[in-house]
């Protein structure tokens, strides 16, 4: 993912494939954010995140962050079934 401008407060989710059963008990990720200072100084800043692997859309939902799992099945279902009549 590239951005032109991030802001101080930000969720990004970012799905990674291939789809398949998980097998592992963790993932690693690592995120470098290189950026210009107000003083012109270039600067790269490194985060790793080690994160837990789950099965169940339960443990997903008690340890994610709520608001970017909401709108992101939101935009899954809208671009999945679009403007379709759901009869309920």
């Amino acid at each position: 993912m590239a951005f032109n401008e991030v802001y101080s407060n930000p969720a990004f989710l970012l799905i990674a494939g291939p789809h398949f059963s998980v097998s592992w008990h963790f993932c690693l990720l690592q995120c470098a954010l290189l950026y210009t200072s107000c003083a012109g100084q270039r600067r790269l800043r490194i985060h790793n995140l080690s994160l837990n692997c789950c099965t169940q859309l339960a443990d997903l939902y008690r340890n994610c962050e709520t608001d970017t799992l909401i709108n992101y099945l939101a935009k899954y279902g809208k671009g999945k079934y679009g403007n379709k009549n759901c009869n309920l």
